[in-house]
């Protein structure tokens, strides 16, 4: 055993064995420090008026921050969003662990100034807890303030706040979990404290991810299974392994409600894509602009996969270097070497995902593939195992930070370098910081006054184009939205209306085919009011007004209400109106296009655009040149033979609606979408029409 972990304990002096206090809190403070100047959060009081990270999501963590302290006593739905229909919550990352812990300062300061709280709060944590496994590793403080920094700084974490992912900076109850099996495998703590402990941090960390929970797993598991290769170690092995699978057992039993109700509703069918969300090998040697001197690589970080602050695949040379000199110096097959190497070998080739990423081309099958079928597996991303090789990867540079062979200078020397490399990139901007207003309308207390109780309204800018989350949040959910954002995808019935996702990804403009849809989403989903910024854009103001809408500023914001006309259908029937209106605007502009003598075969949705036979508001280019992406997509492009297909995602109800009038146009297939079932699953119905038909010019007059 002492080989194993070649460290013996004996050896080691008493001060360092019961470190004094003053190491913790010395780390403790240095790692709040570090994070509050790497967020740049400024002064305390200002908390309110800034936001860490960039995109949709820190608003879903704002809103979820305010939503549980109120509403724990039924958590598995809401018609707070998505009204009236509302939204199963049980498959939503809604971190009620982080929340209820965050509840008093919610309530005192706001959930703007909670989230940015509790942004930094899990950054310094986490690097806290990387120091405390690290001392509990080798018992050297110093040591493992350094190693605590290094993760710290590492492009993980800040990629993560970047993105303002709150739950996966909040990486505490891993690290804690593996705390936890070295104090058990050294025999410090008994079996009743460690399934007790073990089983607490797993309830608290699904209560935060559970795809954290599923990864973490995954690497411990792993870790455990790789020491038994080790001589002598499988009996300490089999009595670490039976404690983990006691705790899984006992954190199972106390999570069974939670469960059941997550099961009875299916899971979402439309995610994140593993295949998107992964490294790419040269991420590992290159940084991307959030690192200093990212910014030179540009053009090489731009082909690697996911988002900004996904792309945490940077090591660095010199950490890499020194890694692999270590491995050259030292003996390790009967150390714990050997298995370190080989779990960080796993990880880094798991974090490359199913497929190989190379300068934007995927190839090449990778054993990542294994693991996205797997229950919870499917919704969790490669990118987001680095974390694990880099606490590994730390780890492993325990033998060199404590070398005797090394001065103490060259040491410094050497992991100042490696420090350096992995420095922030402090002057970009934006930085991990960004401005918030919001408006007076919107603060506790006056929009319920303003507002009847209990009234749907929807929120101009829409959904993730604005900050309508946040805002509702902030006023104390005075009033209930018809949209929201806690997926990808908006959920059933509203992911079958094209005109929602539009709404959601492009600038409001005014056009035949949004003002019928409008009027038939403001009546299906009974709004009241449309609520937007003092002075809207004109073009927004004139279809609010065509739709028969009427504005009063009141705090700040501009009430539209009135009575906007439309069909009193219910939700299907308007859906399918949607869906066909959509359908029948591509018919007509694919018309425009033959009409005017264009060829078949170089009909894609560019060249619709480009001779203005689509507007311009009506989509967004897709990386194919036949697909018309408007998430959900519509299709357009040339058929067999000498046909135009043409095509949209819809609900297996819509159907039977949509059929009867898609027949009089041309031939109507429609295909199921895989892991979707249930009244509202999703199809892709598939109109294909005859050239001739759209290409024969109208008479002359």
């Amino acid at each position: 055993m002492a080989n194993f972990l070649a460290l013996r304990v004996k050896a080691i002096p008493y001060k360092n064995v019961f470190p004094l206090p003053r190491y913790h809190l010395l780390a403790l403070v240095g790692y709040g420090l570090m994070s509050w100047t790497l967020l740049d959060l400024g002064n305390p009081l200002g908390l309110s008026r800034k936001l860490v990270g960039h995109g949709p999501d820190p608003s879903l963590f704002v809103w979820f921050l305010q939503w549980w302290p109120t509403h724990w006593q039924h958590p598995w739905h809401t018609t707070l969003l998505w009204s009236p229909v509302g939204v199963h919550l049980g498959w939503v990352t809604s971190v009620p662990a982080l929340a209820i812990f965050a509840s008093f300062l919610t309530a005192l300061k706001g959930p703007i100034f909670s989230y940015n709280f509790m942004v930094w709060l899990g950054l310094c944590l986490t690097t806290f807890s990387v120091y405390l496994l690290a001392h509990e590793w080798h018992r050297r403080p110093r040591v493992a303030m350094v190693q605590g920094l290094i993760v710290g700084i590492s492009p993980y974490l800040l990629g993560q706040a970047w993105d303002g992912h709150l739950n996966l900076v909040w990486m505490v109850a891993p690290l804690i979990m593996a705390l936890l099996m070295v104090k058990y495998w050294r025999s410090q703590i008994g079996l009743g404290a460690m399934t007790a402990t073990f089983t607490a941090a797993i309830v608290i960390q699904f209560f935060i991810s559970t795809e954290v929970l599923a990864t973490s797993t995954f690497v411990l598991t792993l870790a455990v299974g790789l020491t038994a290769l080790v001589p002598g170690t499988r009996p300490d092995t089999l009595r670490v392994l039976k404690s983990l699978a006691l705790s899984y057992l006992l954190a199972t039993a106390i999570l069974s409600p939670w469960l059941y109700h997550m099961f009875q509703h299916q899971p979402p069918a439309l995610h994140a894509s593993p295949v998107a969300y992964a490294i790419s090998p040269v991420n590992w040697v290159v940084p991307t602009k959030l690192t200093m001197g990212g910014q030179w690589f540009s053009t090489t970080s731009s082909f690697f996969p996911g988002n900004l602050g996904e792309a945490s695949g940077y090591i660095g040379l010199p950490w890499i270097i020194i890694l692999i000199l270590q491995l050259r110096q030292r003996p390790v097959r009967r150390t714990w070497l050997a298995p370190g190497y080989a779990l960080f070998i796993i990880i880094m080739v798991a974090a490359l995902g199913p497929k190989l990423h190379w300068y934007g081309s995927t190839w090449a099958w990778l054993p990542e593939s294994l693991l996205t079928d797997l229950p919870l597996f499917r919704f969790a991303l490669p990118a987001r195992l680095m974390f694990y090789a880099e606490v590994v990867a730390v780890l492993l540079l325990t033998p060199s930070l404590t070398s005797m062979r090394w001065s103490r200078r060259l040491r410094i020397g050497v992991f100042g370098v490696m420090a350096v490399s992995l420095l922030p990139n402090f002057w970009m901007a934006p930085g991990w910081t960004e401005p918030i207003q919001v408006p007076v309308f919107y603060h506790r207390g006056v929009a319920s006054k303003l507002l009847p109780h209990h009234t749907t309204v929807l929120v101009w800018p829409y959904n993730t184009s604005g900050q309508s989350m946040i805002w509702q949040a902030e006023s104390g959910f005075a009033f209930r939205m018809a949209g929201g954002y806690v997926a990808p995808d908006a959920p059933s019935p509203y992911n079958t209306w094209p005109f929602v996702s539009q709404m959601a990804t492009l600038p409001w403009q005014y056009g035949p085919y949004w003002e019928s849809n409008l009027r038939l989403y403001l009546t299906t989903n009974h709004v009241t009011a449309v609520l937007t910024p003092k002075r809207p854009p004109f073009k927004v103001q004139r279809l609010l007004t065509i739709v028969g809408l009427k504005p009063s500023l009141r705090a700040g914001v501009e009430v539209w209400s009135g009575r906007s006309t439309g069909h009193p259908d219910g939700t299907l029937e308007a859906s399918a109106i949607s869906t066909l209106s959509l359908l029948k605007m591509l018919v007509l502009g694919v018309k425009r296009y033959l009409q005017q003598h264009h060829r078949l075969y170089a009909l894609d949705p560019k060249a619709l655009e480009r001779y203005g036979d689509l507007p311009t508001y009506f989509g967004s280019f897709g990386p194919g040149a036949s697909r018309y992406f408007v998430d959900p997509f519509a299709y357009v492009g040339p058929g067999s033979n000498t046909e135009v297909a043409i095509g949209t995602l819809a609900s297996t109800a819509e159907v039977p609606l949509l059929t009867p009038f898609l027949s009089q146009t041309g031939t109507v297939q429609v295909t199921p979408i895989a892991h979707s079932s249930g009244p509202h699953a999703l199809v892709m119905i598939r109109v294909n029409i005859k050239e001739s038909t759209l290409a024969k010019r109208p008479p002359a007059h």
